[in-house]
């Protein structure tokens, strides 16, 4: 799944930018429609993974957004877990919202530059959730695989807020690739916490978590970005954002630490 997902981020921002050429509508509706595909492809193609024993009765009360929010609260362990990725979503959304503002402020990049970046970055996403994810977790841990990515995730936004150069920019890049271990691992703990009839409802909460987090992280860190650079400002920054980002990873951190230890006691 890590590496799907970073094969798509290169490819993505390149299919992106060249559409973008024929008109700024034209990568949407093309989008919209890969989506449909995706959706028809889904829906005739993949077979049920679901065992008819582990199956539940449909409750039409359940199949919304806000009813599969119910799971965290139905099984021990899962809200504290939920709010730790939530979390992370809500700090990480800093790349999405100014890395294009950024790059361009900061070291005058071009397009192209910020697309070669974007795909340089989803690269080592690929790598590192694809490839990395299983034989780490195997050596170390769930746990400290994920503490590990962590760590690597607070000191990375810091360090992007430093940064001076691209060939900085292109180390910290490599050194991000850690963080691709947090995301399937919180999901992978979270799994063992709910029981096979809820594994789908527990999939969909997880997914409703991340797309608030990230929805307002974005809107968060961009208007940060936005308040730090206005040309009225006394004193201009264009890394005030990712100061911020850092502070509360480094908050996701030590909550995971202490759930980590609850736990075990």
């Amino acid at each position: 799944m890590g590496a799907a997902f970073g094969i798509g981020f290169v490819i993505g921002p390149a299919i992106g930018g060249l559409l973008g050429e024929l008109g700024p509508r034209v990568p949407f509706w093309v989008a919209a429609f890969v989506s449909l595909l995706n959706f028809v492809y889904g829906w005739f193609v993949l077979p049920e993974s679901l065992a008819p024993a582990n199956r539940r009765k449909f409750v039409l009360r359940r199949a919304n957004p806000f009813g599969a929010f119910r799971v965290f609260a139905s099984y021990r362990g899962v809200l504290p877990m939920v709010l730790v990725m939530g979390l992370f979503f809500f700090s990480t959304s800093v790349y999405p919202a100014i890395w294009t503002f950024w790059g361009i402020a900061k070291f005058g990049w071009s397009e192209a530059m910020v697309g070669a970046t974007l795909a340089v970055f989803g690269l080592v996403a690929g790598v590192f959730q694809g490839f990395l994810t299983g034989p780490a977790t195997r050596w170390f841990g769930e746990w400290q695989v994920a503490l590990f990515g962590l760590v690597c995730a607070t000191l990375v936004a810091l360090g992007y807020g430093f940064v001076g150069a691209l060939w900085g920019v292109i180390a910290l890049m490599i050194l991000h690739g850690p963080e691709g271990f947090v995301h399937p691992l919180l999901t992978s703990m979270l799994t063992k916490r709910v029981p096979d009839d809820a594994q789908g409802e527990l999939q969909g909460g997880i997914s409703a978590v991340t797309n608030v987090a990230m929805l307002l992280g974005t809107v968060f860190f961009a208007f940060i970005f936005g308040h730090f650079w206005a040309e009225d400002r006394a004193w201009r920054s264009t890394d005030v954002a990712y100061w911020v980002a850092a502070g509360f990873l480094a908050l996701t951190t030590v909550l995971f630490l202490i759930l980590k230890r609850s736990e075990k006691a």
